[in-house]
C-alpha cells in the first residue's frame, strides 16, 4: 500500500511538472525594445512631455481587431523628444506604441512593434486645429439619393454641422459624394487650417 501511495504521488508530481513546463513553453518570455523621437511637423523641432504608452493586445494581433489593448508601460519624451522602452513580456497577441495618448494639443498616432526586435522610429506630430464643415445644397436630393461627407479620419452621411480635429499649420482634404439617380459623383476640397484656430468651411452640392 505504501509503494502504491508513493507511486501515485510521484505520478502526480511528474504530471504537475509536465503541465508547468508545457504552459511555460507555450508562453515564453520575450523582450520589447523600442525607442524613438517625436518631432513637430512641419518645424522639425523636438516635442517634450509627450506621453508614450506601450500596449499589449489580448485576443487579436492586429490594430482594429476584436481583441483588447492594455497599457503595460508609460514614458514621457525628454527635452530632445526622445523616449525608450525595454521590457520583458510574456504572452500577448501583439504590441503597439501609442504616441500622445493624453495631450490634446497634438494629434495622436500609433504603430505596431515586434518582440525580440529593436524598433527605432521618428514620429512627426501636427498640432490640432478644429475644422468645422457645413454641407448645404441648392439642388435637394430626391428620395433614394444620398450625400456622403468624408472628413479626415471619419466619414458620415449627414447635412448638419460637423467638427473634427484636423492638422494645424497644414492642408486638410475634404471629400464628399453625391448619389443622384443611381449615379455617383465624387468631389474634394483642400482646406488650410492655422494653429490654435477654428476653421469654418462650407461645401455646396
Amino acid at each position: 500500500m505504501r509503494h502504491l501511495t508513493v507511486y501515485i504521488s510521484s505520478l502526480f508530481l511528474l504530471s504537475t511538472i509536465v503541465i508547468f513546463y508545457g504552459c511555460k513553453k507555450d508562453n515564453p518570455k520575450q523582450t520589447i525594445s523600442a525607442s524613438g523621437t517625436v518631432l513637430n511637423d512641419p518645424t522639425g523641432k523636438p516635442i517634450s512631455n509627450i506621453t508614450i504608452t506601450l500596449k499589449q493586445a489580448s485576443g487579436s494581433s492586429s490594430i482594429g481587431g476584436s481583441g483588447s489593448w492594455f497599457v503595460i508601460d508609460t514614458k514621457t519624451t525628454d527635452n530632445n523628444g526622445n523616449f525608450s522602452f525595454s521590457k520583458e513580456v510574456q504572452g500577448g497577441d501583439g504590441w503597439m506604441i501609442t504616441i500622445n495618448d493624453y495631450n490634446s494639443k497634438y494629434l495622436t498616432t500609433w504603430y505596431q512593434i515586434q518582440p525580440n526586435t529593436s524598433s527605432v522610429q521618428t514620429t512627426y506630430l501636427y498640432q490640432n486645429a478644429t475644422l468645422t464643415v457645413t454641407a448645404q445644397t441648392t439642388n435637394p436630393l430626391a428620395s433614394g439619393d444620398k450625400f456622403y461627407l468624408n472628413l479626415p479620419g471619419i466619414g458620415c452621411s449627414c447635412f448638419s454641422l460637423t467638427s473634427i480635429r484636423a492638422k494645424a499649420g497644414a492642408y486638410n482634404k475634404i471629400t464628399w459624394s453625391v448619389i443622384r439617380n443611381s449615379v455617383t459623383q465624387n468631389f474634394e476640397d483642400t482646406v488650410y487650417c492655422t494653429i490654435d484656430t477654428v476653421k469654418y468651411h462650407t461645401i455646396n452640392y
